[in-house]
């Protein structure tokens, strides 16, 4: 029973010291194996389309349309039945109430969310380690200009596949892009 103990001890020991050699955190590894794979994140984006579609229209309308504001992106947060964004860049914040969109955004689902002039985005993720990682996101974008998907880069050659968009990057790096519903895109990335 003792050896047993002790290689579970050494197991432990190990698996920190290679976190530590890698650069990731106790904190970081944790989430990586909190989150959802790629077909979780996926089926719940489409279970909660209705929900994604009207925060973002309703996030947007939030948004400060004044010249000293354009182009600043918002992190939002929930607490109570109130949404705070702050802007990233100056630190000022700005607190609107919704009910609807402050119950989606506490769900474990949704790691973080971004508000910019033109899109919402909620991330969903991820999943791996080093140059083997997985990110989900979901796009509320009125204009439909995935440009600013993450990973997106221009030239990129997309294919259909799986009723969406298949990319692949440098190397390993592969992109895929679904829509979920008019303006609102599930977005996948793998590094």
């Amino acid at each position: 029973m003792q050896n047993k103990a002790a290689k579970s001890s050494l197991a432990l020991v190990c698996l920190l010291l290679a976190l530590l050699l890698s650069g990731c955190s106790l904190l970081q590894l944790l989430d990586a194996l909190n989150s959802d794979s790629p077909e979780e994140s996926l089926f719940w984006a489409r279970e909660h389309t209705e929900e994604l579609f009207r925060c973002g229209e309703e996030l947007l309308g939030h948004y400060p349309e004044t010249p000293e504001r354009n182009g600043a992106d918002y992190r939002i947060s929930a607490s109570g039945g109130k949404l705070e964004a702050l802007d990233l860049v100056s630190g000022e914040r700005l607190v609107f109430e919704s009910e609807d969109c402050t119950a989606l955004l506490k769900r474990k689902q949704i790691r973080d969310v971004s508000l910019e002039s033109d899109r919402v985005q909620y991330s969903l993720g991820g999943r791996g380690f080093g140059s083997q990682t997985d990110y989900f996101d979901v796009y509320y974008i009125p204009s439909d200009d995935l440009k600013g998907c993450f990973g997106y880069i221009d030239g990129m050659t997309f294919t259909e596949q799986d009723g969406g968009w298949f990319a692949r990057g440098d190397g390993d790096n592969t992109f895929f892009y679904l829509e979920l519903a008019e303006h609102l895109y599930f977005c996948s990335a793998h590094f």
